[in-house]
C-alpha cells in the first residue's frame, strides 16, 4: 500500500459516506447486503469495522473493496488515491502539496528529530506494522515511548515509518479543558468521556473527536452524531478523557 493510502482511504471513505448520508451502521448493512448478492457470502459488518477503517486504523480489506466502491458509487482507484475523479479509472497526476484533501503538516526529517526531544510525536506506521499512534520522544535514551511499548531509536527502518509533529491545537486544548487521560477500567467506568483520535489527520479528527457515552449495549463509544468507536480501540486507536466538570 502506498504511504499516502493510509490516510487518503481514510479520508475519502468518511467524505462520500457523508455525502452519501449513510451512518457507519447503514453503510456496512449495505456493503453486506451487496456483498451477498454478488458473492453469494453472508457477513456482518458493524458500525466498529467501518470506524476502524474510517480512522485508519484498520485497512479496508481487499475482499470488501469491490463492493464498497459500488455503494459509494466510486471506483477503487479513486478510493485508493490514483485518480482524482470519483468515477474515474484512469490515473491522475500525483497529489501535488497543495491538493491534499486536509491540512497534513510536513514529516519531521530524520535529521532534525533532535528538536522534539520530550514531545509528543505522532507516528505513521507506513507499511501497516503497527497502528498509527502517538509517542514521546526521548533522544538521551534514544527511544519512543508508546503507550504500549518501547521503541529504540536505532532499531527503526526510518524508511517504513514517518513522523509527524503534534497538533499545538489539540495539545493547548486539553490543558485548557483539564482534562485526565484514562486508563481502559475507567474508560469503562465513565458516562461521559472525550476522546482524542490517534490520527494527524484533520479531516479525521475533526469528525470523531469530541464527547462520547456508551451506547445501550455497551460495546462501544457512541457520539451525538451516531459515530462510533469500538472498545478495543482505548489506548490504541483513541485516547479518552475524563473531563473535571463532569
Amino acid at each position: 500500500m502506498k504511504k499516502n493510502n493510509t490516510r487518503i482511504i481514510p479520508q475519502r471513505l468518511l467524505h462520500l459516506r457523508s455525502v452519501l448520508g449513510l451512518t457507519q451502521t447503514e453503510l456496512g448493512n449495505a456493503i453486506a447486503e451487496n456483498f451477498y448478492a454478488s458473492k453469494g457470502e453472508r457477513i456482518s459488518l458493524t458500525s466498529g469495522y467501518i470506524s476502524h477503517w474510517e480512522t485508519g486504523a484498520k485497512p479496508i480489506p481487499l475482499k470488501y473493496m469491490n463492493t464498497l466502491c459500488d455503494v459509494l458509487g466510486c471506483t477503487e482507484e479513486y478510493l485508493l488515491g490514483i485518480s482524482q475523479d470519483p468515477t474515474s479509472s484512469d490515473p491522475s497526476k500525483a497529489l501535488e502539496k497543495n491538493e491534499v484533501i486536509s491540512p497534513m503538516p510536513d514529516s519531521i526529517p530524520l535529521n532534525s528529530l533532535y528538536k522534539y526531544d520530550q514531545l509528543p510525536i505522532y507516528i505513521v506506521f507506513n507499511e501497516l506494522q503497527h497502528a498509527n499512534c502517538w509517542g514521546l520522544l526521548n533522544i538521551k535514551m534514544n527511544k519512543i515511548i508508546l503507550s504500549d511499548s518501547v521503541i529504540s531509536l536505532s532499531s527503526i527502518d526510518f524508511s517504513s515509518i514517518s513522523i509527524y509533529p503534534a497538533n499545538p491545537n489539540f495539545t493547548a486544548g486539553i490543558k485548557s479543558a483539564s482534562m485526565n487521560k484514562l486508563s481502559f477500567a475507567d474508560a469503562i467506568n465513565s458516562k461521559v468521556v472525550y476522546i482524542e483520535v490517534c490520527s494527524n489527520d484533520a479531516t479525521i479528527r475533526s469528525q470523531y473527536e469530541g464527547y462520547y457515552h456508551h451506547n445501550e449495549n455497551q460495546t462501544c463509544f457512541i457520539n451525538n452524531s451516531g459515530l462510533t468507536l469500538p472498545y478495543d480501540g482505548i489506548n490504541r486507536y483513541y485516547n479518552v478523557y475524563s473531563v473535571a466538570r463532569f
